[in-house]
């Protein structure tokens, strides 16, 4: 990416280019949340990122994948949007399949709801919050297309919705305004 006279003239406080670039990247989703909240506070605000937030070889807390990353790549930090509650969903680009040998779509899914395990995770279709344990209860009840569709739920799931505004523990929880 051509951005050298930008990084020049804009990049004082950096001294690594991937870092600044996160860091703009970083700004826009806060400045979008802020916009947001300040005109029109009933509106969600989410992402939907590419998979793979983190390789493993390059981040302990990434995931068993080997392919291009969020963070590294496309300087977009999603685990500290929601973090710091700049987003209310996240729905990330889950779009390999079971057994890929880059992007494994079951160790991703699996990635993605442990690493957003604080936020409240709805089920889109019957409006409770699920934990991983009734995922893999689900999934282990079902075979063939049924587990499909069940983990394609959980995917769905993975987006954490964050109810209420507010996150609490998935154990036992309900969605703000959602019986």
């Amino acid at each position: 990416f051509p951005d050298d006279a930008s990084f020049a003239r804009y990049g004082g406080g950096f001294t690594n280019r991937a870092d600044w670039r996160r860091s703009n990247v970083n700004i826009l989703i806060q400045k979008i949340h802020e916009t947001i909240r300040g005109l029109k506070p009933w509106v969600k605000f989410g992402i939907s990122p590419f998979g793979i937030y983190r390789n493993e070889k390059n981040d302990p807390l990434g995931s068993k994948t080997n392919g291009l990353q969020n963070y590294d790549d496309l300087y977009a930090d999603v685990l500290l949007w929601a973090r710091n509650g700049w987003v209310d969903y996240n729905i990330p680009q889950i779009y390999w399949q079971i057994g890929h040998p880059a992007a494994d779509y079951e160790t991703l899914v699996k990635w993605w709801a442990k690493s957003f395990v604080h936020w409240p995770v709805c089920d889109e279709y019957d409006s409770k919050c699920r934990s991983e344990e009734s995922f893999h209860e689900s999934a282990a009840s079902q075979d063939g297309f049924g587990k499909s569709l069940s983990d394609d739920r959980w995917q769905l799931s993975v987006a954490g919705e964050r109810c209420g505004g507010e996150c609490r523990k998935i154990s036992g929880c309900t969605c703000a305004g959602v019986s």
